[in-house]
């Protein structure tokens, strides 16, 4: 065998190598790009899942703040919120009133209507109320048909102003049942921060005591705390 066909054997020697490791190559690149993409796919997936859980966790917070029929405040929410508007009155030597609402003979519209209509009058209650607000009034539904509100910066003739307009929209509410058409009408106590001791079950308390005296007055009415 001569030189020149020993050269030619050894070039297409070195051609098969360089083609199978071209090949090896290509399969290896082509498996690194799948695991790659698998590995983009999970990372991926597992982005999704943790927005996911975190727009549920939030939802969640959201639904334990909230009164699930009326879409307002619950009890526990308006504590926090009532507590921080309390001390910054408090700090800044602000004016700050609360007021308790209650609907008259509610009862009576649940036992001659039945609880689901009654639903429907606590809802449309917390609308009209809800829409005589400004944005830094706090307002909850305490549980029943009792709400409670929180006026910033008012003092206590400005906060019966307001919970006049409350209940003039709430008393040309009109509701339908079959053939029956009724209003309803509400009773609300306000009250006042004393001064720097003072404190929100405090006020909450004397604004319930001056309700139930618009209870005892004869109701659809207001009353102001007075010491």
């Amino acid at each position: 065998m001569n030189e020149i066909e020993l050269l030619k054997r050894r070039l297409q020697r070195e051609k098969n190598i360089r083609q199978q490791a071209e090949k090896i190559a290509e399969e290896k690149s082509r498996e690194l790009y799948l695991k790659g993409e698998e590995l983009k796919n999970a990372l991926q997936a597992e982005s999704e899942a943790k927005k996911k859980i975190e727009a549920l966790y939030q939802e969640v917070e959201r639904l334990s703040r909230i009164d699930p029929l009326t879409e307002l405040s619950n009890r526990r929410s308006f504590s926090t919120d009532a507590l921080r508007l309390l001390q910054l009155a408090i700090r800044h030597k602000k004016k700050l009133s609360c007021a308790m609402l209650d609907i008259d003979f509610f009862k009576k519209v649940n036992d001659t209507y039945g609880h689901d209509f009654g639903d429907k009058v606590l809802i449309a209650v917390a609308k009209a109320s809800r829409n005589q607000l400004r944005k830094t009034d706090l307002l909850a539904r305490f549980g029943g048909e009792e709400f409670c509100f929180l006026f910033a910066e008012t003092d206590l003739n400005g906060a019966a102003l307001i919970a006049e307009r409350i209940r003039l929209a709430i008393s040309k509410l009109e509701f339908h049942f079959e053939k029956i058409r009724f209003s309803v009408t509400v009773s609300i106590g306000v009250s006042g921060l004393l001064d720097s001791n003072d404190n929100m079950e405090n006020m909450i308390k004397r604004s319930d005591t001056s309700l139930y005296k618009a209870k005892e007055n004869g109701r659809n009415r207001i009353v102001i705390w007075e010491n």
